[in-house]
């Protein structure tokens, strides 16, 4: 190793000593914020997160089952439709979800009751023992993971191939990006990554998604004043920090969706959202849903707080109230509500053009629309929700 090479980091005026017993030393230094030298200190025996931080803290179970017994009702929850089946087998303890491929919009959904709530700056995992099966017809999709309508992460097997699917609505749209089996980049295991492991889809599988958020990013930069999160038509565009040297007081978010009607403004200080509280309520008169840029800074109890709105649910994140009030998204007046099943839907919306959106919802908006031949349009909007009663709704809307 030579004296430049040495050098290569030395991005400070602290110069190392040109002893050749102390190279090694070198190389395991960093720097602090003010640029004074530090050790790097990291024990390889421990394991690692996804971001490559050590795992050192304790963990906390927050959801387990086995079917030991029975499907467990008391915490999941199940959806079917005609030509499709969940039965709970005593002997291996599992549940087996069937559909009639020759049936259309046979399905079979089953889903936790409770949320699966990540906890901002600590690694989450979650692990499942499935068996996709083999050979199956092509037009059957099979999927689990930690996910629901509009976020999150899951596997997706059609046919013989399998995938893995990020899922966002981030952007006040639902995107999802699909990683197929031959761009995985560890190992594609097909025989010739480097494990040399062929998957079996038949077979047993034991898959384990470990993920790790950092809200607007605060708890990977130093120094962090304010946030600004700015949306053009309810489409977010872009995410600035202003970054202040030694700032260690309070950070403010500031939002704006920007649009040629008008510009809607709301800012927060973030720990004024583990303040707030959100009181609940079924659907009223008027029904409210935030600006793109509110959903992205997540201040979903403190807009109910700071506007006396209550909402319909904790994920559902649609807020209501007997009287119009000016608020900084989306206001439609209530029409009706109307339960969610088959018969509903065919008789209100089957064939119509109509605006639909889903709010903690287990049906895609995709699906919706391709079962019951909705075509987008016109002046009526209907959201397919939960409310806090945990019953399905379908609620009939148009712009106040």
């Amino acid at each position: 190793m030579t004296w430049s090479n040495r050098n290569q980091n030395n991005t400070t005026n602290y110069q190392h000593p040109n002893e050749s017993n102390l190279w090694e030393l070198h190389k395991a230094m960093g720097y602090d914020p003010q640029g004074n030298p530090i050790i790097r200190i990291d024990d390889t025996s421990l394991q690692h997160t996804s971001k490559d931080r050590a795992k050192v803290s304790g963990y906390e179970i927050v959801f387990f089952n086995t079917f030991q017994f029975d499907k467990e009702d008391d915490v999941w929850d199940e959806f079917t439709t005609a030509g499709g089946t969940s039965t709970h087998d005593p002997n291996a303890r599992e549940c087996h979800l069937i559909v009639d491929g020759s049936i259309p919009g046979a399905k079979v959904i089953r889903q936790t009751k409770n949320v699966q709530r990540y906890i901002p700056g600590r690694t989450t995992e979650a692990s499942f023992a499935v068996v996709f099966g083999h050979n199956e017809d092509p037009g059957i999709v099979k999927r689990f993971g930690v996910y629901d309508e509009n976020n999150g992460l899951f596997v997706e097997v059609i046919g013989n191939t399998i995938a893995l699917v990020i899922r966002s609505d981030a952007n006040g749209s639902i995107v999802e990006k699909r990683i197929p089996q031959a761009e995985w980049n560890q190992d594609v295991l097909n025989g010739t990554g480097r494990t040399g492991i062929t998957l079996n889809l038949a077979m047993r599988q034991i898959i384990l998604f470990e993920y790790e958020w950092y809200g607007a990013g605060v708890a990977e930069l130093k120094f962090v004043k304010e946030i600004h999160i700015i949306a053009v038509n309810n489409e977010v565009k872009e995410l600035l920090y202003i970054i202040e040297k030694g700032y260690d007081k309070e950070i403010k978010l500031f939002t704006i969706n920007e649009s040629s009607k008008n510009n809607q403004v709301f800012d927060f200080y973030i720990q004024d959202e583990s303040k707030a509280n959100s009181k609940f309520a079924t659907v009223q008169k008027y029904l409210y849903e935030p600006n793109a840029a509110i959903m992205k800074s997540g201040a979903f109890n403190l807009i109910s707080d700071s506007y006396k709105l209550e909402k319909l649910h904790p994920n559902s994140h649609l807020y209501t109230s007997h009287t119009r009030i000016d608020f900084p998204g989306r206001v439609f007046k209530v029409m009706k509500v109307l339960p969610y099943n088959k018969r509903v839907i065919k008789s209100e919306l089957s064939l119509k053009k109509i605006n639909i959106s889903t709010r903690n919802f287990p049906e895609s908006i995709q699906i919706i629309k391709k079962r019951y031949k909705i075509k987008d349009g016109g002046e009526k909007y209907v959201f397919f929700t939960t409310d806090f009663l945990n019953k399905k709704l379908l609620i009939f809307t148009e712009k106040a």
